[in-house]
């Protein structure tokens, strides 16, 4: 495989790939030396702004129970120091086929977020991927003085649904620092749904109609409904907020 200096192109790569080999091996004893063991455990952490070159860390639930683990480390040279993906068990071809579109989809994905094409797009589309559970996520990416870092978590199982997400993007070069909370509440089961569902960011909504539009027939007219009511929903939530802060002054 080459050697891409993007997150978004190498995980295009691995979602064309089979992945026949990825299954845990049980380890008896260590394998690496006290001195490589030093080395990871004082890796860059993610969290930090001084962090440099790129990467993603990610942990997968599937449905089937499968577990799947993804790591990438992209060097400030644009070379590729780490790629490991670790399966629970070997992968089915249906799993395998579920991992390749969660490559694909999280791919496209990364390229919107960081590139500022995210609005109005399906940007979490990999999340609702049918066999998709549990998701763990982190990416970082370096750009000389401007660091992007995109936390994310979803918990598909257990009384309710939910997806966290935050875009921290901060620019060395005069300490400015923005953070962008993406987070979404889905099918809440709990007896305090009034109050999940009335911290609702609107960008849920807004996927909601994207997705409900996307299954029509004529996708031209299903285009235009959906920026209608995606134009109603911003307006709404935007009078919503500026009377709440009215009421607060």
């Amino acid at each position: 495989m080459a050697i891409q200096a993007n997150i978004s192109s190498l995980l295009g790569q691995l979602a064309k790939q089979t992945h026949a080999n990825t299954a845990r091996q049980p380890v008896l004893s260590p394998t690496s030396s006290p001195q490589e063991r030093d080395e990871d455990s004082s890796r860059t952490k993610v969290s930090q702004k001084s962090f440099s070159g790129s990467g993603l860390n990610l942990k997968l639930d599937l449905a089937s129970g499968q577990e799947i683990e993804l790591n990438i480390r992209i060097n400030q040279a644009g070379g590729l120091s780490e790629l490991a993906l670790e399966t629970r068990s070997q992968l089915s071809l249906g799993d395998e086929e579920k991992l390749n579109s969660f490559l694909q989809q999280l791919s496209q994905s990364v390229d919107a977020l960081f590139n500022g094409r995210a609005e109005g797009s399906n940007v979490f589309e990999f999340a609702n991927l049918s066999g998709v559970e549990d998701i763990d996520l982190d990416i970082y990416q370096d750009n000389g003085n401007e660091k992007q870092i995109l936390d994310f978590e979803k918990q598909g199982r257990g009384s309710g649904r939910k997806i966290e997400a935050q875009l921290t993007e901060y620019d060395r070069a005069n300490g400015s620092e923005e953070k962008h909370d993406l987070s979404l509440t889905k099918q809440a089961k709990r007896d305090d749904q009034k109050v999940i569902y009335g911290q609702m960011s609107y960008q849920w909504l807004l996927h909601q109609v994207n997705s409900a539009m996307s299954v029509m027939d004529d996708k031209q007219q299903g285009k235009e409904l959906a920026g209608f009511f995606n134009s109603a929903i911003r307006a709404l939530f935007t009078t919503a907020n500026s009377g709440s802060q009215l009421l607060q002054e």
